[in-house]
């Protein structure tokens, strides 16, 4: 009796954490997110070298899970923009694709310009998105994922604001963020941005 106490008094402990961890995550993120990124001072920035440098760390992440990452990544391409709210931008794509993407899957990442428009997709092999969840998907608040983690008995706290957090960041930079399904399987979230010549 007194090791299956222990045992549900640890499993209490771990579900408490993980909500707070979720939590406390979520409001850190709001923090340091909200502040100057309405009008966040912009400025040149090769795109090619930055998303190269953030990669590196992914993709040492990504083996530890045993997934691949694929890069399609265009030489020196130029963008007028702010390298935080950037970046927070990048990093919540890459981590909602880590996330969906199965064991031994590739998450992808391309960039490219397009005439005076830069294209930065992340991709990923995971379930896609209902047509009733599409609409609603960058909304504050709204989360597709499940409440447990890989399926197990911890919940875990989604708080729903990694793609409300880059649509607000990229259209504070003037861009644009559209996602779509894959036409086999799985999610493209794709952002363009004003290029600088």
């Amino acid at each position: 009796q007194g090791e299956g106490s222990a045992r549900r008094s640890l499993q209490l402990i771990e579900r408490s954490v993980a909500r707070l961890d979720g939590l406390v995550t979520a409001h850190r993120d709001l923090d340091v997110d909200t502040a100057d990124l309405f009008y966040p001072e912009r400025r040149p920035l090769n795109l090619s070298n930055f998303l190269a440098q953030m990669l590196e760390n992914y993709e040492i992440a990504l083996a530890r899970q045993g997934k691949r990452l694929s890069r399609r990544i265009e030489p020196d391409v130029m963008v007028y923009a702010n390298e935080d709210a950037l970046e927070t931008v990048i990093e919540n794509l890459l981590d909602n694709a880590i996330s969906f993407t199965p064991a031994s899957g590739t998450v992808e990442v391309r960039l490219q310009a397009e005439s005076r428009r830069v294209r930065l997709a992340v991709l990923d092999e995971g379930p896609g998105v209902s047509a009733c969840d599409m609409q609603h998907l960058f909304e504050r608040g709204f989360s597709t994922r499940s409440g447990r983690a890989d399926g197990g008995d911890v919940p875990v706290c989604h708080q729903g604001l990694g793609l409300w957090i880059v649509k607000r960041n990229v259209e504070s930079l003037g861009g644009t963020v559209t996602a779509r399904n894959r036409p086999t399987s799985g999610f493209e979230v794709a952002i363009r941005l004003k290029g600088e010549s």
